[in-house]
């Protein structure tokens, strides 16, 4: 009998997992931004370091392309874009606006934040590098597509 009862549980432990009980998604995906050369309509590469409040580094390097990460617990941050770190540097401040909305993906990873409803806005200075801001795709649901375009 006990050992009916040991056989029993053991089952019972085999067939409680579910099939998605790995979760490989992220929990959010990141706003995926290109540089384009505002003359000839090609991505081009930035020295770049892009600032997230006062003196958190997001990304530091040359680039034509950014993966940037949007707060999960706010609907609007300001991003600093220096261009030219050190001598000569340029900076310029760009602000983000989106809607957060949660979506239910499975018992083992839970909810999946979905950002939509982008609105980037460029703060004017007397020496803007950044000439333009394109939105692609206002819905951040992956890494894997294109959401904003980077005039400069």
């Amino acid at each position: 009998m006990r050992r009916l009862l040991v056989i029993l549980s053991g089952l019972v432990l085999l067939t409680a997992c579910e099939r998605d009980d790995l979760c490989l998604e992220k929990p959010a995906a990141d706003m995926n931004t290109l540089f384009i050369n505002r003359i000839t309509q090609e991505r081009e590469a930035v020295e770049l370091m892009v600032l997230y409040g006062q003196d958190t580094v997001v990304q530091q390097r040359a680039t034509d392309s950014l993966h940037i990460p949007l707060p999960v617990d706010t609907s609007r941050v300001t991003y600093r874009f220096i261009k030219n770190p050190g001598n000569n540097s340029n900076t310029d401040q760009v602000e983000i606006s989106y809607t957060i909305d949660e979506i239910f993906i499975s018992k083992a990873c839970g909810f999946k934040t979905v950002f939509t409803g982008l609105q980037m806005h460029l703060i004017n200075d007397s020496d803007n590098w950044i000439k333009q801001i394109e939105i692609v795709l206002p819905e951040i649901k992956t890494d894997t597509l294109n959401h904003v375009k980077i005039y400069h």
